[in-house]
């Protein structure tokens, strides 16, 4: 193990010998750096805590999701210990924190997201591919947020019967690598909005090398057709009444129909498309509904290069984003 040694100046501060190692080889500085160039973020004055810091100390939040702000930057900065300055010098009065989160906003984060979120895998990543293309699954949650005023505004609160409920809610849709729960698309809108509506906004981060899992929440020919027009392949459930045109059995025993438009969307010049659909039943009462037929439908056409079993094989990877949302809402928020 190879040390280095360093000096501190006199005239430097604390907040510039903040670092967060774990995390440098996705959210290099240079790059944070950057964004708080093009959003404006710098701050006027550096004090005790500047923005790099304060970006370190949101990432850093993830880790020690039992801890309050003002401990979690006393854990970054307490190595800083060993280098001579005095713990005294490490703490930030808890204004301080709430000052300077309102002076970034939330642009900058998005931003830094845009640009350090991204795929992790490669093709030898043990169940990352199949059939030579990256798995990817898209699906949404509801979350509650602070009950305020503002958020109860804009995101609104669910209702029932008994009347509105006690926080409000956000709709967070992800766009995922099943092979690493590494999310590289993300939507928050109003609790209210559609998952399929939102996402329309996540598309353009499809490429042509990947084959996109959705649940039952997420059919419609426009949404295919978009998915298709990146060069990306689509599998996931699709109700019987959309699939108006059985067409010819397949080797495998798949079968290709016609996803039909609606008469709304053929007014529109929505044109069919050619979809292979895969039923299917599970005998084992443990994994499904014995009896029940299920069917899915991709846009994957030729049974030789993605067989039918290996298909429904694939097609429970989606489950890997239902893992990484109960990561988010267990592990972390309810914490």
């Amino acid at each position: 193990m190879s040390y280095r040694l360093r000096q501190i100046e006199l005239d430097d501060k604390m907040c510039q010998q903040v670092s967060l190692d774990v995390f440098e080889p996705i959210y290099p500085r240079a790059i944070i750096c950057e964004q708080l160039s093009v959003h404006h973020g710098w701050e006027e004055r550096e004090r005790s805590l500047n923005m790099v810091v304060l970006i370190y100390l949101l990432l850093a939040a993830a880790l020690w999701t039992r801890l309050a702000l003002p401990r979690v930057l006393e854990k970054l900065a307490r190595p800083l210990h060993v280098l001579g300055l005095p713990l005294s010098s490490l703490r930030v009065v808890d204004s301080a924190i709430s000052y300077r989160r309102q002076q970034l906003g939330v642009a900058l984060l998005q931003g830094l997201f845009a640009r350090c979120c991204r795929p992790l895998c490669t093709p030898q990543t043990p169940g990352a591919y199949r059939f030579g293309r990256r798995l990817v699954a898209i699906d949404g949650s509801r979350q509650d947020v602070a009950d305020t005023a503002a958020n109860a505004a804009a995101f609104q609160r669910p209702g029932n019967q008994y009347g509105p409920g006690p926080f409000p809610q956000i709709r967070l849709l992800f766009l995922s690598e099943c092979g690493s729960h590494a999310s590289f698309g993300a939507c928050v809108q109003s609790s209210q909005q559609a998952e399929v509506t939102m996402a329309s906004s996540l598309l353009p981060l499809l490429e042509a090398d990947m084959l996109v899992l959705h649940d039952a929440q997420f059919p419609g020919l426009q949404f295919w057709q978009a998915i298709r027009a990146r060069g990306a392949h689509v599998l996931g459930p699709v109700p019987q009444h959309h699939l108006g045109s059985y067409l010819r059995s397949l080797s495998d025993g798949s079968y290709l129909a016609a996803y039909t438009p609606s008469s709304v969307q053929q007014r529109e010049g929505l044109s069919p498309l050619l979809v292979r659909v895969i039923e299917y039943q599970i005998r084992d009462e443990r994994l499904g509904e014995p009896g029940k037929v299920y069917r899915l439908a991709t846009t994957w056409l030729n049974p030789r290069t993605a067989p039918a079993l290996e298909l429904i094989d694939a097609y429970h990877q989606r489950w890997e984003v239902e893992i990484e949302l109960d990561e988010i809402k267990t592990p972390q928020r309810l914490q």
